[in-house]
């Protein structure tokens, strides 16, 4: 037989580990469930923008689809937007400004700076 002269401080040992491995547990399923709520966000509301030297169309897909059609009359320049996590995997928000003080968002745009350079090709294009 082993006698301990500090049995608490093994019971506490356990009772230690006991609690950080739940909460190591708990932690990565609420990590997990963030994941998969922000990934399946983009699954149940899909965003289309298609731009040409006229207008810019917006086709939004969820539960409803809706369609926008933005006129390019009086378009007069061009925003970026990166966040933290944008910038750690390359996705912004470009926001297309007007006359009026009008202005079209266009979010969650894979290779930002691209798009806007095309952007730019596609309205100074000549006819």
């Amino acid at each position: 037989m082993v006698f301990s002269s500090f049995p608490y401080i093994s019971s506490f040992i356990g009772l230690f580990e006991a609690v950080l491995i739940s909460g190591l547990i708990l932690g990565g399923l609420a990590i997990g469930i963030i994941y998969f709520c922000l990934s399946a966000k983009s699954l149940f509301k899909a965003t289309r923008y298609v731009i040409n030297k006229d207008r810019v169309d917006v086709w939004e897909k969820g539960f409803t689809s809706k369609h926008y059609s933005y006129g390019m009359r009086g378009y007069t320049s061009m925003k970026l937007d990166k966040s933290g996590f944008g910038n750690l995997y390359d996705y912004g928000k470009l926001t297309l400004f007007f006359m009026g003080g009008s202005q079209v968002e266009l979010r969650n745009i894979e290779d930002p700076e691209k798009v806007m350079t095309q952007i730019e090709e596609i309205l100074n294009a000549k006819d």
